[in-house]
């Protein structure tokens, strides 16, 4: 699967977008926000519905996280690194352990 990140930055803000193609299907989500891992080396982002973290170096993407019911809208890692925080639409916050498992569910 070829995935690129296309950036858009404009004179008050930045308008992101990821778009996943796949054959000849192109399937565009808007990214609500993401956050590097406190030693730079991942990159977490937020969107459509899942989590995707990227190894922040090359781009590969490491894992899609599925979770969340609704869009997800933000993104943030703790200081130690060793988890990271999703929350969505649908009214709950997301625990990830650095090896990708849901640890926490609050609604």
């Amino acid at each position: 699967m070829l995935q690129l990140v296309m950036m858009f930055f404009q004179k008050h803000g930045c308008f992101v977008q990821t778009c996943h193609v796949q054959s000849n299907d192109v399937v565009i989500f808007s990214i609500w926000d993401l956050c590097f891992s406190p030693d730079g080396s991942r990159l977490v982002v937020a969107a459509g519905n899942r989590v995707h973290v990227y190894e922040s170096a090359v781009g590969n993407l490491l894992q899609s996280l599925k979770g969340h019911k609704d869009t997800v809208y933000c993104v943030a890692y703790a200081k130690d690194g060793k988890r990271f925080a999703s929350g969505s639409a649908d009214k709950s916050v997301i625990i990830w352990s650095d090896s990708y498992e849901g640890l926490l569910r609050y609604s």
